[in-house]
């Protein structure tokens, strides 16, 4: 450098550590006062900070007219952004919720991520790139926050994130159980399972719709009826405020177990007959 007193020095200096300023400030001073000590003169030396987190440094000779150097590695942070993809529109309640890491953060399977919810249950993925939510039927017309903390970034990193879902106000009915012609002690099993939610949610019915074919015998009803409503009754104590019961008919024998709002169950089934 000192046999061509018209070229300058560019460094470019970057330190990944977690106290970045205060150790870039030492180094560039160690440097400075090392080159201006062999006969550099300080006016010709120009320090350029790269993005946070690279660790570098590169010395380039630039002679008059030259263009500026460039530092590709100056530009990459090793630091990308964390970002939570959730699920879009609207969810219905009682459904599940699924939020991942957008896959731009490099080797995502060699973090380890801690997951928090708002509310609903995480039932599968603590420690994983994701996670699900099984929301509730209670959970209505609001919104979930799920926040992830990533362990194992470079120092100096954001290590967390979160993300919004939206949970409908109301829920798209569906059969909790369907099943054909059963033995009793099926079918008693099927019933208990059904019953089982029925006691988890207060603020919806069981309906029990019980389908027929036309050429079913009025005794062959009745047995059924009585059968089901003496286990659901007597055997299980099912307050009867609770339980709806319905026949109708169609081409094959088939029993649908539902748990709805008990406005939305009286609409069920039209042209069924309660019991």
């Amino acid at each position: 450098m000192n046999e061509s007193p018209n070229d300058q020095l560019y460094v470019f200096f970057g330190y990944n550590k977690a106290d970045l300023q205060n150790a870039m400030d030492t180094e560039q001073r160690t440097i400075f006062k090392y080159l201006t000590a062999n006969g550099l003169d300080g006016s010709r030396i120009t320090f350029h900070t790269v993005k946070k987190g690279v660790d570098l440094v590169q010395f380039w000779r630039v002679p008059p007219g030259a263009a500026n150097p460039t530092c590709d590695e100056c530009e990459k942070s090793v630091c990308p952004a964390i970002n939570i993809i959730g699920p879009a529109g609207m969810t219905v309640p009682g459904q599940i919720l699924i939020f991942t890491i957008d896959a731009n953060l490099k080797d995502l399977e060699k973090f380890n991520y801690k997951w928090t919810v708002s509310d609903g249950t995480i039932i599968e993925g603590q420690g994983k790139p994701w996670i699900h939510i099984q929301t509730t039927r209670e959970i209505r017309n609001e919104t979930i926050t799920a926040k992830v903390t990533v362990e194992g970034r470079p120092e100096g990193c954001a290590n967390s994130a979160e993300s919004t879902a939206a949970i409908s106000l109301n829920f798209h009915p569906h059969p909790s159980d369907e099943f054909g012609k059963l033995k009793p002690a099926h079918e008693r099993a099927r019933l208990d399972a059904f019953l089982s939610s029925l006691i988890k949610e207060p603020d919806f019915n069981g309906y029990i719709v019980t389908l027929f074919p036309k050429s079913t015998g009025p005794s062959v009803i009745r047995k059924r009826i009585k059968r089901m409503k003496d286990h659901i009754f007597f055997v299980r104590k099912i307050p009867r405020n609770r339980i709806v019961i319905v026949i109708g008919s169609s081409e094959k024998d088939s029993t649908v177990l539902w748990l709805l709002p008990p406005k939305l169950g009286e609409s069920i089934c039209s042209e069924c007959k309660v019991q």
